[in-house]
């Protein structure tokens, strides 16, 4: 069977490619485009939700750096 699928001289691929793949391609083709419109959805609101997730995060690291950093500078003064 793989022999037949891939030696050039019997076109076993293409052959099955036009006589099976391709039809159900056409068959299912409005199925397959929904499916990717909504895993293309999905995937965009779950990134953006991620991706706003990330900046809070480092919002909330730099802020405590600065907060961190003021504390430092403040402690520091008093000593002297």
């Amino acid at each position: 069977m793989i022999l037949w699928l891939v030696n050039p001289w019997t076109r076993g691929s293409s052959s099955l490619y036009r006589n099976w793949i391709h039809p159900w391609l056409i068959n299912h083709e409005r199925d397959i485009d929904r499916m990717l419109d909504s895993s293309k959805s999905k995937f965009y609101n779950q990134f953006t939700h991620l991706f706003s997730r990330g900046i809070i995060f480092a919002r909330d690291v730099v802020a405590t750096a600065a907060i961190r950093s003021s504390e430092r500078s403040s402690s520091s003064q008093s000593l002297e």
